[in-house]
């Protein structure tokens, strides 16, 4: 399991990351979830404040059911620090 400060790196550098056409409100996370652009839902997720840790959890669970492991623990173990 990743630390807390490999956590917190983890979600920087998603933070930092360009993304193409990124949104940042909550049409464009539902829309990500649609598309299982789960990177993009976990960055937005990080820069909405409404329901934060519940997009949070929905972010993390379409990295797991898209099989991105470590997306999904850095996201799961997030949760907590928020």
């Amino acid at each position: 399991f990743p630390d807390d400060k490999s956590v917190k790196e983890f979600i920087q550098k998603v933070i930092d990351e360009k993304q193409d056409n990124f949104e940042n409100n909550i049409e464009a996370f539902l829309r990500y979830q649609r598309l299982n652009e789960y990177k993009k839902m976990l960055k937005a997720a990080v820069k909405i404040n409404d329901n934060e840790k519940r997009n949070l959890e929905l972010a993390a669970k379409c990295a797991l059911l898209n099989n991105d492991m470590n997306y999904a623990w850095n996201a799961a173990l997030y949760v907590k620090m928020v």
